[in-house]
């Protein structure tokens, strides 16, 4: 009689792995280690299995009953000469013997193959259900092993099993025999064997959730920025590190047993979700590049070519669905893991034509960077995994494990990413100051050499000479500080003092003495080790004079019915708890009666004053700005309090 226990296995670890614009192969070294005799329990009982013998079906069509009928070769003879290792079905067949005089209970056990199939030439033998994919022992549940049979051996009894399986096309580097091993445990032995193997593989697991966590927290993270700024280049990278998930949560699921939730249940449609997935992250990797080093504006046409790469990464994955329907996982295997080191070859040519041309700029060495760190470390994965390689001497090591290392070169690269986005928005930073300033400057020369030059005209007809002289100087100072500190993030509160200083007596001089003005600082504060963003009280002290204190004339006033008082105009350095305050105090008439008296006159005004909150925010000060008044309503003037933080006590 014979038995037919089928179960469809999870895949072979996939045989290459790219991240990033970088692909890379991932090769696969199955479990190999044969016994051919194992001592069972106390009794010592003993089972004994035959050497293995296999037979190629190159047509993948051939059933049971002509496989048994054919010629078997011992396994050692069949040698793989292939440079590309096709997709065969392989038979093997193997004679397990109890030779003790007890009824024995036992597990056989298999490498990892994408496929197998169990058959057993006995009427006697007993095996578990399968259930959903996995074969499972109902009386034992801890073993829920894809890759274990579950058997009962009666005394002297023996038993012929033939094994049907399938496995990826792959690359072969040399001439290499068939790897079909296959183990007999007992329940006490596998137990061992299954707790040092699990071991380690809990340590990986509970890393691989740490990692996995930390690249979703990424994806969401960067599509936060981008919704928030607008920046491509968060988007893109958000859906790189979301490809990233969806490949580390596939590899884990479909290499380890017991993690079932998503990709466990796709069947053969694992094959294209691994391919969608990473010419996805591919894709995506390579637009945030274009995005984050700007290469549309430093080289166009590399741009445009890096834009083509990425749609014809989109129509391979559509081609390969098509493939994957009519032809079968075989053929888009080999497509894939070709079109992957084309485009590794490609990537890397990409990369260093960029540093090539940018040699200067530290982005570029950024993402250089931590694309070599992602070859290294998915190259030390591939030696471990396909050449024995590792620096771990432990069995149950962490770093036993081949995907450590990629997620390893991720977890750094990620590191490094945030080293540029610092780096990246530090620039934008200071660009964008830089141009505040340069707004600032210009929105200030205009009308404020207009008014300069018609004020030495009229001191000069007035034949005030010596004024003209004296304001002339003082203009041509103020004039130079503008030009210099337009190219400053800081200068010293001293510096700004003096400025304001010499603003105040041309403005003085220009208005021939309608208003008083004063500094006071606390003698408690050093202003030459103070730092402020240049400029900041100017728009204050404009808006003052020009608004507060001399827009509104006599009828004004009178329309008031407030007292005509000497127009007054303060600056007062304070120290307080939490820093430094810059108070800046007129007596006018405020800004809500001067905006309905002069209402477009003040636009401008209104614009720099926000251009000055807006700078001094991202300096950490703050800006308050007080209309008051008296018992009545009636305007008493305006104070502006600028807060420089304890940094500057």
């Amino acid at each position: 009689m014979t038995s037919d226990y089928t179960c469809k296995m999870k895949p072979l670890r996939v045989k290459y792995l790219f991240i990033g614009t970088i692909a890379l192969l991932k090769a696969i070294a199955g479990f190999s280690q044969s016994i051919p005799s194992f001592q069972i329990g106390t009794q010592q009982s003993q089972l004994y299995v035959s050497p293995v013998s296999v037979r190629v079906d190159s047509t993948n069509t051939a059933t049971l009953e002509e496989v048994l009928t054919s010629d078997f070769l011992p396994q050692d003879q069949l040698v793989v000469h292939h440079f590309i290792k096709p997709f065969y079905t392989y038979w093997s067949k193997f004679t397990v013997k109890n030779t003790s005089a007890d009824t024995v209970e036992a597990f056989l056990g298999f490498n990892e193959f994408d496929k197998l199939a169990l058959f057993a030439i006995h009427p006697h033998l007993t095996a578990a259900p399968q259930r959903g994919g996995v074969l499972t022992n109902d009386r034992n549940k801890e073993w829920n092993n894809p890759m274990l049979f579950p058997i009962t051996l009666v005394p002297k009894d023996s038993v012929l099993f033939v094994a049907r399986s399938q496995d990826l096309a792959s690359i072969v580097f040399a001439a290499d025999t068939l790897d079909f091993s296959v183990e007999v445990y007992s329940k006490s032995s596998l137990y061992v064997k299954l707790q040092e193997e699990h071991t380690g593989q809990l340590r990986y697991y509970t890393f691989t959730i740490a990692f996995l966590a930390i690249v979703i927290f990424m994806t969401f993270f960067t599509l936060i920025k981008w919704r928030y700024n607008q920046d491509y280049a968060y988007l893109y990278y958000s859906g790189y590190t979301f490809a990233l998930f969806l490949y580390f949560l596939r590899e884990l699921e479909i290499n380890y047993y017991g993690i079932n939730f998503v990709f466990s249940y796709l069947t053969d449609w694992y094959y294209f979700v691994e391919i969608a997935t990473s010419m996805f992250m591919y894709s995506m990797y390579a637009l945030f590049i274009q995005y984050f080093l700007d290469v549309k504006k430093v080289n166009p046409t590399w741009y445009r070519r890096a834009i083509l790469g990425s749609k014809v990464m989109g129509i391979f994955t559509l081609l390969s669905l098509v493939v994957l329907l009519v032809f079968g996982n075989q053929i888009v295997t080999i497509a894939s893991l070709v079109f992957r080191i084309f485009l590794a070859f490609l990537a890397l040519l990409y990369i260093l034509h960029l540093f090539r041309t940018a040699r200067e700029s530290i982005l570029i060495k950024i993402v250089l960077g931590g694309t070599m760190i992602l070859i290294f470390a998915n190259l030390v994965g591939l030696g471990i995994e396909h050449f024995g390689l590792s620096p771990a001497a432990e069995s149950n090591s962490v770093f036993k494990e081949p995907l450590i290392y990629p997620q390893l070169g991720v977890l750094l690269d990620l590191l490094i990413f945030f080293i540029g986005l610092a780096y990246k928005e530090n620039l934008l930073r200071k660009d964008k100051m830089a141009s505040e300033r340069a707004a600032l400057a210009a929105r200030m020369r205009p009308h404020f050499i207009s008014n300069g030059l018609n004020s030495i005209k009229l001191l000069i007809q007035e034949e005030k000479n010596r004024r003209a002289v004296s304001y002339l100087t003082k203009f041509a100072r103020l004039l130079r500080e503008i030009i210099e500190f337009s190219v400053k993030d800081q200068i010293t509160l001293r510096q700004e003092l003096e400025w304001a200083k010499t603003y105040l007596e041309i403005e003085h001089l220009r208005f021939s003495g309608e208003f008083e003005s004063e500094i006071s600082v606390d003698n408690t504060i050093d202003t030459n080790q103070v730092l402020i963003p240049p400029l900041v009280l100017q728009p204050h002290l404009e808006n003052a004079i020009t608004h507060g204190l001399r827009s509104v004339e006599e009828l004004e006033w009178q329309r008031l019915a407030v007292p005509r008082t000497k127009k007054k105009l303060d600056i007062l350095i304070t120290r307080i708890a939490d820093g430094i305050k810059c108070v800046v105090e007129d007596n006018g008439v405020g800004r809500a009666m001067t905006s309905s008296l002069k209402e477009n006159s003040t636009k401008n005004e209104s614009i720099g004053i926000k251009t000055t909150a807006a700078r001094l925010a991202q300096f950490e000060i703050q800006q308050i700005i007080i209309d008051r008044v008296d018992k009545g309503g009636n305007p008493l003037g305006t104070t502006v309090e600028i807060i420089l933080p304890s940094k500057n006590k």
